[in-house]
């Protein structure tokens, strides 16, 4: 448990050494990869609607 403790002091080390508009471009980028992988996985699951008859006269 003592290497996660290291590792969560590293990163809040690094998160607070960047400038807010880093910070704000790795919020902003991580969110646009979330929004695509939730709309892609949406999209994926949706089933494919196929005519069952075509050309009919009525």
């Amino acid at each position: 448990m003592n290497w996660l403790r290291q590792a969560l002091s590293r990163g809040g080390l690094f998160w607070s050494s960047l400038r807010p508009w880093q910070r704000f471009s790795i919020v902003g980028a991580s969110a646009l990869v979330l929004l695509a992988l939730i709309l892609g996985v949406y999209w994926a699951g949706r089933p494919a609607y196929e005519p069952l008859y075509s050309a009919l006269e009525v």
